[in-house]
C-alpha cells in the first residue's frame, strides 16, 4: 500500500547532485561523510559567506566598460579609397609604404632553382646541376625583360613592386597570367573588381555559385571560381580562376584580411588611417603657427601708466620721408609705398627703440614646437609597430646603443623574411611555375619526366621540379664586423652549418657560394703565384677580427 501524506505534512525533499555540490561549496554540509573531496568552505567577510555568482563571461569585466560588441561589415570600395587618399596626402603613409616595399622587395627577388633530386630519379646528378642553371638563367633574363608583363611597359620585378604597393595601400588586387609571345602577368587594381549586373549573377547561381564583392565562389567549398572586372565601357569581363586545362591563371592577392573566409582584402594601414590623418593636421597646424609667430618678432605691452604711444612711430615716419613733399604722397602711389615699406622694415629691424613710460617690448615666445618631435615619435612608434616595422628602420635614424640598434635590425630581418615568404608564395612562385610549364611545353626547356607529371597531375612531383627559393638583398647590420665574428664563432663551435651561416650573413645559398668560390680559387691559382695566395678560411680569418670591446671601424 502506497504511503500517503496528510494535508499538513510536507513531502521530504530529494536533494539533487548539483544541490549537494552547492551545499558543499557553501560549507552547509550536515553530513560530514558527504563532503566532496577537495572542496572546502567559501571565504568569509565579517562572519558572512560570499554567495556563488554564476555569470557568462563575454570579455567584459566591468559591466558597461566595453559597450556593445561590434561585428563589422566591410565597405571595401571605401576602404580602398581611404587607403589611396592617405597614401597620396600623407608623407607618414608614404614613408611606411616605401620602407615596406624597399625593404621586402628592393629591386626584385632573385630566383634560386632547387629541384628536389630525391623525388625525380629520372634526372642524373650532373644533368640536374645543368638543368638548375638553365632554369635560373632563363627565368632571370625573362623576368628582367618587358615581355614578362602584359602591358609591355615594365618588367616583372617593376610590376611586382607596383603590385605590392597596391596590396599595402588598397588592400588587394588581381593578378592574371597570360600568354602573349611568351608568358606574362597583368595586375588589375582592386577597385575594378566589382559585382556585375543581375543577369551575370543569375548565371552564376545556375552554376551553383554566388558572387560576393566581384568574386564568384563555390557555395559549398568556398573556392574562388572567377573574378569580374569592370571595363572602360562599363561592361564586365569574367576571368575564370582556372584555365580549361585546370591550371590556375588568376588569383587575388591581399594586403590584410578581416576574416579567414573574406574574399576581399583590407589596406595594411587601415587601423592607423585616422591616427595618421590627425597627426598630419597637428603637424600642419604646428608648422603654420610657428610661421605666423615668426612674422611678428615682438610686440609692445602697455600698463595703466602708458599713454598708448607707439614707440616706433618716429622711426617709421623718418623712414617714410623720401624728400620734400613725401608727406603728401597719394595713397595709391604703389611704388612709393613699397619703397617706404622697405625702409620701415630696415629701420625697425636694426634701430633700438626708446620706450615711453609704461610700455614694455616683448618677443613672442613659444615652446610648443619643442614638444612636436616627442609627440610625433611617440605616436609614430605605435603605427610602425602595427606594421611590424621598427621605428629606427622607418626613420633611418639610429640614436640608441649598439645593442638596441642591432635588436631593431634583427627584428626587421625577421619581419622581412615573413613578408618575403608571403610574396614568394603568392606572387613569385606562381609565375615561376607558369614560366617553367610554358618553357617545357614549347620545347625551350627539356626536363625528363616533367610532362608526364603534368599529365598525371602528380602534384608532389611537380613541386619537386618547380621547387625554388626567392631571395632579396640582406638587411644592413649595425656592426658588420661583430655580426661576422658571431657567425664565425658559431661555425668554429659546430653550432651552425656553412649553409646556415651563409643565410645568416648574406641570405644566400651555400651551394652557390662554394661553387663560385671554387671557380674563383681555380682562377686565382692559375694567375697569382702561390706565395701571394690566401685561400678563404674562416678559422684563419677570424683571428684578425677585433675583440668585443674594440672599435669596428
Amino acid at each position: 500500500m502506497a504511503f500517503k501524506l496528510k494535508f499538513w505534512e510536507k513531502a521530504p525533499k530529494v536533494e539533487t547532485h548539483d544541490e549537494k555540490m552547492a551545499r558543499a561549496l557553501m560549507g552547509n554540509n550536515d553530513n560530514e561523510n558527504e563532503i566532496t573531496p577537495g572542496i572546502g568552505k567559501m571565504a568569509t567577510f565579517n562572519g558572512y559567506e560570499y554567495p556563488v555568482v554564476n555569470r557568462i563571461y563575454d570579455g567584459e569585466k566591468e559591466q558597461g566598460e566595453l559597450g556593445a560588441p561590434v561585428s563589422y561589415n566591410m565597405s571595401y570600395r571605401t576602404l580602398q579609397a581611404r587607403g589611396w587618399q592617405i597614401y597620396t596626402e600623407s608623407d607618414i603613409a608614404k614613408t611606411l609604404v616605401r620602407t615596406l616595399v624597399d625593404g621586402v622587395l628592393g629591386s626584385g627577388l632573385k630566383c634560386q632553382s632547387q629541384p628536389i633530386k630525391e623525388m625525380i630519379p629520372e634526372i642524373g646528378e650532373k644533368q640536374l646541376v645543368d638543368l638548375k642553371k638553365q632554369m635560373e638563367l632563363r627565368y632571370r633574363l625573362y623576368a628582367e625583360d618587358n615581355n614578362s608583363t602584359y602591358s609591355k611597359m615594365n618588367n616583372f620585378h617593376e610590376l611586382t613592386r607596383e603590385q605590392y604597393e597596391a596590396m599595402i595601400v588598397g588592400g588587394d588586387c588581381l593578378q592574371v597570367f597570360r600568354y602573349d609571345n611568351g608568358p606574362n602577368k597583368e595586375v588589375i587594381d582592386g577597385r575594378l573588381i566589382q559585382s556585375p549586373d543581375i543577369s551575370m549573377e543569375e548565371k552564376a547561381r545556375k552554376r551553383g555559385n554566388v558572387i560576393i564583392n566581384g568574386v564568384e565562389i563555390n557555395k559549398k567549398t568556398r573556392e574562388h571560381v572567377a573574378y569580374y572586372v569592370l571595363q572602360s565601357d562599363l561592361t564586365y569581363n569574367r576571368i575564370p580562376r582556372k584555365s580549361p586545362l585546370g591550371r590556375i591563371q588568376a588569383c587575388m592577392v591581399y594586403g590584410d584580411k578581416y576574416r579567414s573566409d573574406s574574399v576581399r582584402g583590407m589596406p595594411l594601414m587601415i587601423r592607423s588611417i585616422e591616427k595618421i590623418k590627425k597627426m598630419d593636421r597637428y603637424i600642419e597646424a604646428m608648422v603654420g603657427g610657428a610661421e605666423e609667430r615668426a612674422k611678428i618678432p615682438f610686440f609692445f605691452e602697455h600698463n595703466h601708466f602708458s599713454t598708448g604711444e607707439n614707440p616706433m612711430m618716429k622711426a617709421i615716419l623718418d623712414a617714410a620721408k623720401m624728400g620734400e613733399g613725401a608727406q603728401n604722397l597719394p595713397l595709391y602711389d604703389g611704388a612709393a609705398l613699397i619703397e617706404a615699406g622697405k625702409k620701415i622694415a630696415e629701420v625697425s629691424g636694426k634701430t633700438p627703440a626708446n620706450l615711453p613710460v609704461g610700455a614694455t617690448m616683448k618677443a613672442i615666445d613659444s615652446t610648443v614646437e619643442l614638444r612636436l618631435r616627442d609627440f610625433c615619435d611617440g605616436t609614430f612608434l605605435y603605427i610602425c609597430a602595427s606594421l611590424g616595422i621598427p621605428i629606427e628602420i622607418a626613420l633611418s635614424k639610429f640614436e640608441q646603443s649598439f645593442s638596441a640598434s642591432r635588436m631593431a635590425s634583427e627584428i626587421w630581418k625577421m619581419q622581412v623574411k615573413l613578408y618575403r615568404k608571403q610574396i614568394e608564395r603568392n606572387i613569385y612562385q606562381p609565375f615561376y611555375n607558369y614560366f617553367i610549364d610554358t618553357e617545357v611545353k614549347i620545347g625551350r626547356l627539356s626536363i625528363p619526366g616533367y610532362e608526364a607529371a603534368v599529365s598525371s597531375e602528380d602534384i608532389i612531383k611537380l613541386q619537386a621540379y618547380r621547387s625554388a627559393r626567392f631571395t632579396g638583398h640582406g638587411v644592413p647590420n649595425a656592426d658588420p664586423v661583430k655580426e661576422v665574428k658571431a657567425v664565425v664563432l658559431m661555425l668554429q663551435n659546430n653550432l651552425v652549418s656553412h649553409e646556415q651561416a651563409a643565410e645568416l650573413l648574406a641570405d644566400t645559398e651555400w651551394d652557390a657560394v662554394i661553387d663560385k668560390l671554387g671557380a674563383e680559387y681555380e682562377v686565382i691559382k692559375s694567375v697569382i703565384p702561390i706565395e701571394y695566395q690566401r685561400p678563404p678560411n674562416a678559422e684563419t680569418d677570424s683571428a684578425e677580427l677585433p675583440d668585443e670591446g674594440e672599435s669596428a671601424e
